[in-house]
């Protein structure tokens, strides 16, 4: 959970905090799984998890804006997207100095 205001992990009593599948703001070491996508507030000040702020990034541009950007044709991008979309939790996406890695635990039929 990221306090919007400092830009840092919110915390309490020291504990990293995350938001339940209810919305509930508790401490990380009370659920076995947190939900990623959470915007609200405690005590006043304004939280998001980072994956509610990394998808508002990705969904702030077109399709056709990150294809002109990358000089990628938006058939492929969607194709990609199809990919590790259907991978779910067995893919993972890797930057290195500009290069791509997708990996996946299994090659998906994509």
């Amino acid at each position: 959970m990221i306090d919007l205001e400092s830009g840092k992990f919110a915390r309490q009593n020291g504990k990293y905090l995350v938001a339940d599948k209810n919305g509930n703001i508790v401490p990380f070491d009370t659920l076995d799984q947190a939900d990623i996508e959470f915007k609200g507030e405690l005590n006043g000040k304004a939280l998001a998890t980072s994956f509610s702020l990394l998808r508002d990034s990705v969904f702030s541009q077109s399709m056709a804006e990150y294809s002109e950007q990358s000089g990628v044709e938006v058939e492929k991008l969607e194709w990609l997207a199809k990919g590790i979309a259907k991978a779910g939790r067995k893919s993972a996406v890797e930057f290195y100095r500009a290069l791509l890695s997708i990996q996946t635990v299994t090659t998906p039929a994509f």
